[in-house]
């Protein structure tokens, strides 16, 4: 009978074989099992190929590449099937759909420069420097060319609003609320939020009531500022009013009092220059 015939094992190349274990050129350490001789005969039995759940891979890497994953992930999603009218696919966003990120976003204000865009390190410096009355906000840039302040509480919001106006580098910085449909088109900026002064108003006219009507000349009034809201200046009252600047604005108007008289009041808005900026120079405005 001949001699017992001889098995070799190739290693992977530059791979050192203890005895136990070999990495192929898979990278997927396998154990190696011994082989088994029989009794009878010269035959030799091999063992069969390990299945993949057997194999043996580099643990640190593994628990990378899990790490990694979970990284990347947020929050899971649920399946909502779309309604599908005439080919059109059409989403049905609903009240309760959107609440958390109301009241999540409704201490914001939107700010931008007209004629700028300033470097996200730049306005964090001139946040910190200029609204140091309150506590900074987050500050997160669009790439669109505006910025949003998400502030502590709407408290601190009004006051950073109503410490206003504001300009950057001698340039007009707007800031208004945020709404759920916001959004910014740096091509049609015409409806912005001014500060507008009405010089020698008398005191008996310094009332909300009286106000708004006097603000709903130019736009949709906003508020009115600390100082007028406590008359700590009585040379003017001053109020926040949306305007829309693409539309002549007037320097005065007429104002008709509960006793019948005529008064002529004038008006000024604090940002003179504005883009798209007419003004209507002698055309007054009847207040009934």
């Amino acid at each position: 009978m001949g001699s017992a015939p001889t098995i070799f094992h190739s290693p992977a190349q530059g791979v050192e074989i203890d005895g136990a274990t070999i990495t192929p050129d898979t990278r997927i350490q396998q154990k190696l099992l011994p082989l088994t001789f029989g009794t009878t005969g010269n035959s030799v039995q091999i063992p069969p190929a390990m299945a993949p759940s057997e194999k043996i891979g580099n643990k640190d890497e593994v628990s990378t590449m899990q790490k990694n994953r979970s990284s990347q992930r947020g929050k899971a999603l649920n399946y909502a099937p779309p309604i599908i009218r005439e080919g059109t696919f059409i989403v049905q966003i609903e009240a309760e759909d959107t609440m958390e990120h109301e009241i999540y976003w409704s201490t914001v204000l939107i700010g931008y420069v007209l004629g700028d865009n300033p470097y996200e390190k730049s306005m964090d410096n001139y946040v910190t420097n200029v609204w140091n009355f309150v506590e900074k906000p987050q500050i997160l840039c669009h790439d669109e060319g505006y910025y949003i302040f998400r502030f502590q509480n709407i408290e601190e919001r009004d006051l950073v609003l109503q410490a206003g106006p504001y300009t950057y580098h001698n340039k007009p910085l707007i800031l208004q609320h945020w709404s759920m449909d916001f959004k910014f088109d740096p091509g049609c900026v015409s409806v912005i939020p001014l500060w507008i002064k009405f010089p020698g108003l008398p005191l008996g006219f310094w009332s909300i009531e009286a106000l708004s009507k006097l603000a709903s000349v130019v736009g949709k009034p906003l508020y009115t500022d600390k100082i007028t809201t406590k008359m700590e200046k009585v040379s003017y009252a001053r109020v926040l009013v949306e305007v829309d600047v693409s539309h002549p604005l007037p320097d005065s108007f007429e104002m008709k009092t509960p006793k019948g008289l005529k008064e002529n009041q004038e008006m000024e808005e604090e940002f003179k220059e504005q883009p798209k900026r007419r003004r209507n120079k002698g055309k007054q405005i009847k207040l009934i």
